[in-house]
């Protein structure tokens, strides 16, 4: 290669191979700074596109189990508001028993009759309970629903007890003041018992979906965040030889440049020298 003035053809290769070098460098330095591999979109447009989907999804995900958690919470609530209203309802129907028993005196059968009132009203408070300003007894709202995703089996939803029924309101028109009294409820309870217990295996089932579609969910949702996580997370130990490789080209091209820059000097040097000879 000849000597020449006006161009230094190799300083200006060198001086593209250190832009190269420092923007891996730089670029080095921000995927271990953040831990991500991905920086822009420049850097991998199609993975970029499939991790963006998978973080949506796992918002979804995310959400999904907010609203599971807290439609729990208030399954939960209707459980035992219902299973407390199954218990009453089965001492009534022991109270009814023993009120059965014509050999009982006034006193004793006033007695039965006090917790007999005493077990309607602990009903009709049952029946008030609320859960966020959803009465869940009194039979005012038929069901709750919550979403856990958009697709078609994504809802839920859970039938709430109605201990204000007219088998549960019927007992309050009735006195156990009389063993025929007490015989003619039995009908009343058994059909107010049959529809606590229905209730009770509705609601269960309905625990049990949760309990199971929550675990279906973590796992996916796990799934989803690795599978974005292996898109755009940083391969340390990569990056850390990238970033090593880098410095040592980057000082290298410094160090050539300098000496390239060199190269008209001696184009100078041999025109001075051939001048002091004419």
């Amino acid at each position: 290669m000849g000597l020449r003035f006006n161009t230094n053809a190799t300083s200006l290769q060198i001086r593209r191979q250190l832009f190269d070098h420092e923007q891996t460098l730089s670029r080095s330095y921000r995927r271990l700074s953040s831990g991500l591999r991905i920086q822009n979109a420049s850097d991998d447009p199609a993975g970029i596109g499939m991790a963006s989907r998978l973080r949506v999804k796992a918002s979804e995900y995310t959400v999904g189990l907010q609203n599971l958690d807290s439609f729990e919470g208030l399954v939960d609530l209707v459980a035992a508001t219902n299973t407390s209203g199954l218990k009453q309802l089965e001492r009534i129907k022991t109270l009814a028993l023993a009120a059965s028993d014509g050999t009982l005196t006034a006193d004793q059968r006033s007695t039965i009759d006090g917790e007999y009132r005493a077990a309607i009203n602990e009903i009709k408070r049952l029946a008030d309970t609320k859960h966020n300003d959803i009465t869940l007894g009194n039979g005012s709202q038929f069901s709750v629903s919550t979403r856990v995703g958009t697709g078609a089996n994504d809802a839920f939803s859970v039938v709430l007890p109605n201990l204000t029924s007219s088998y549960f309101n019927t007992f309050e028109a009735f006195d156990l003041d009389s063993a025929t009294t007490a015989q003619n409820l039995q009908g009343f309870i058994d059909s107010a018992l049959s529809l606590a217990q229905t209730y009770e295996g509705l609601i269960g089932s309905g625990l049990n979906r949760i309990s199971n579609a929550r675990g279906s969910m973590q796992t996916q949702l796990a799934a989803t965040q690795t599978a974005e996580s292996r898109i755009t997370g940083l391969d340390v130990a990569a990056e850390t030889s990238a970033l090593a490789r880098a410095q040592i080209l980057t000082e290298s091209a410094t160090a050539l440049l300098a000496q390239a820059n060199l190269q008209p000097r001696h184009a100078l040097n041999l025109l001075q020298s051939t001048l002091a000879h004419l």
